[in-house]
């Protein structure tokens, strides 16, 4: 009786192992439904909160499968499944990851693929689960039959013993009494026993029917994520098809996974069940020259699978297309978590008219500095003609004012006593007028000389330039409070003398125009105005009206009378005919009884900037 007790119990450990085994194997499949479900909503959602609960069914799978694998070490059937089982759950959590990578990294819904994999990689789980749980149901009904045969078994030889016990009462009563109270107590544990087994199966029918009731709930679940997903899958369809920019995917191996309307329409041609490398030859594409094919792996969505950023234009000629179009297309790699690249996606926009209009300006641009050199050439032998017209004209001048001012002084000093005071006056009046007229010849004749004089270019310090100015000016100075304010000036490369030239007439006319005041205040300085530097003279002198600023520097053209200020009108048009050799540019700011300040810059030659210009102009064409 006492071996059948044991045997029953033994089984009945048995049975209990089954039912363990069971309910490792449906929590691992209830695990893994819960991480599908969990990255399946991140995937079509978006939202985090599906994370944590997918990331700790992971774990708690891992967990299960360990145990699992504990459990039927005893079985080699068992634990060959349960060996595929770890497999396929690995490779269901591979997919789930995929997806959950591509979410987190384009932020829209992975591609469809992806969900089909999963569903296929579950129905392998739900398989293996099934083989496992059909044969540990199996064993458990094997299991429970030895045990209940274990039941009858100890019934029958307890009933015996009871008979043999009387027997053996009669011949020997205390061990028979012993025997019988051994049996009791067997008796009593085996019925706890089984009252426990019995208990546990309830429990676990119970169990098995809340995971079936879970399960259904779970699929209802899916159904719904999986009809969300294809209503989001269409609204993303749509997104792509109005996107007027060209957008394609491809994947690691080169096979075409996105291919929106634009694209399309750009190319002229659709995604073709081809590797990329094949592909090309459906689509010729070339380098911005035309002519020069791009090899098939530097094509940008090449590269860009190779994990290589690429920005560029691109021409491509489809002999579908009436005329080849020009591309500016931005490639971008597809990593997943590790950051390694599993494929690429470009983005292009059809720029043909922008090039068309790039083409023409560049056409313009080359007529425009043609007929720039041309007027150029037109404007420096209609200059030079000017200036060799005006020089001789100043030249030929110079006889007859000779003449008229010796023969006027003559008159005056052997005739004027006799002369009437009336004709006294008129002879001074022509001795003055061909005196200033001199002076207008002598000024013409210098303006003719910067025309015709060749820049000699030299390193030079503005400060010695100016002082030596101001001491030529020290005779017009004397009797009069001048204070004098010289900054720091750069050092140029100019003509000196040209550049004294400068200083002398500007320093001069400041001289001049303060003579009102009782303290006169010119100033020389630099200043930077917008990054360039910029060389100024001021004075607190008489001003001008700003209103006739244009006039200023015109030739004869004088914004004060005669009376008031002496002067030619041709100082400031000699300034800015210096300046503009140098490649400056002058101006003035000035108002009426309050100062004026000239302003002026200065750079290359006349031909340097010319020639300048013109380079710039063909570098923007």
């Amino acid at each position: 009786s006492g071996r059948s007790a044991g045997k029953a119990a033994e089984e009945a450990d048995w049975v209990a192992h089954s039912d363990t085994v069971v309910a490792t194997i449906e929590a691992t499949l209830k695990d893994a439904v819960d991480m599908e479900t969990r990255w399946r909503g991140f995937a079509v959602t978006g939202e985090e909160t599906f994370l944590d609960p997918y990331l700790t069914r992971q774990t708690a799978m891992r967990q299960d499968l360990d145990r699992l694998g504990q459990l039927v070490a005893d079985n080699p059937a068992q634990q060959q499944r349960s060996r595929r089982l770890e497999q396929q759950i690995d490779a269901c959590i591979e997919v789930s990851r995929r997806a959950v990578a591509e979410r987190q990294e384009t932020g829209a819904v992975p591609a469809k693929t992806l969900f089909v994999e999963g569903t296929r990689r579950m129905d392998e789980v739900r398989a293996t689960v099934a083989e496992m749980q059909s044969g540990e149901s199996k064993l458990f009904d094997q299991r429970s039959a030895r045990t209940q045969e274990a039941r009858r078994s100890t019934k029958v030889i307890t009933f015996a013993s009871t008979l043999m016990g009387v027997v053996l009462l009669l011949l020997a009563g205390f061990p028979i009494d012993r025997e019988i109270n051994n049996s009791t107590r067997m008796r009593g544990q085996l019925r706890a026993l089984n009252a426990d087994l019995e208990k546990r199966v309830e429990q676990r029918t119970a169990a098995l029917q809340a995971e079936v009731t879970e399960r259904k709930h779970a699929e209802e679940e899916l159904g719904r994520s999986e009809k969300a997903l294809r209503e989001q899958t269409r609204l993303l369809q749509l997104v792509l098809d109005s996107i007027g920019d060209g957008l394609v995917a491809a994947n690691k191996e080169g096979q075409f996974l996105l291919w929106n309307q634009a694209a399309t329409k750009i190319l002229g041609i659709g995604p073709k069940n081809l590797a990329l490398a094949e592909w090309s030859r459906y689509c010729a594409t070339y380098l911005p020259d035309q002519i020069t094919p791009y090899p098939p792996d530097q094509v940008p969505l090449a590269r860009a699978i190779r994990g290589e950023t690429v920005d560029e234009e691109m021409f491509v000629r489809n002999p579908e297309l009436k005329a080849g179009v020009w591309l500016e297309i931005a490639a971008r790699p597809l990593k997943d978590e590790s950051g390694i690249p599993q494929g690429g996606v470009a983005a292009f926009r059809d720029i043909t008219v922008r090039k068309q209009a790039e083409q023409q300006i560049r056409q313009i641009n080359d007529e425009l500095e043609q007929r720039v050199q041309q007027r150029t050439a037109e404007l420096e032998a209609a200059n030079k003609e000017l200036e060799a017209f005006t020089y001789s004209v100043s030249h030929d001048l110079r006889a007859p004012l000779r003449h008229i001012c010796g023969f006027s002084k003559i008159l005056t000093e052997e005739y004027g006593s006799g002369l009437a005071p009336e004709a006294q006056h008129h002879l001074q009046r022509i001795h003055e007028g061909t005196r200033r007229m001199g002076m207008l010849v002598d000024d013409l004749l210098n303006l003719g000389r910067i025309g015709r004089h060749e820049l000699c270019l030299q390193v030079a310090g503005l400060n010695s330039v100016v002082n030596e100015a101001i001491a030529e000016l020290k005779a017009d100075c004397e009797g009069r409070q001048v204070q004098w304010k010289i900054g720091s000036l750069p050092f140029v490369e100019g003509d000196p003398g040209l550049m004294k030239q400068v200083f002398q007439n500007l320093l001069s006319n400041a001289v001049k125009f303060t003579r009102p005041r009782s303290q006169a205040i010119i100033e020389v300085g630099q200043e930077n105005q917008e990054g360039v530097a910029v060389v100024f003279v001021r004075d607190n002198g008489v001003g001008f009206n700003m209103k006739y600023a244009d006039r200023l520097f015109g030739v004869f053209q004088r914004l004060h009378r005669p009376e008031d200020f002496e002067g030619t009108g041709v100082g400031l048009a000699i300034v800015q005919r210096i300046i503009q050799r140098h490649g400056g540019r002058i101006w003035a700011e000035a108002e009426l009884d309050k100062g004026a300040t000239f302003y002026f810059t200065l750079g290359t030659s006349e031909k340097t900037q010319i020639n300048t210009e013109a380079a710039m102009a063909g570098d923007a064409a």
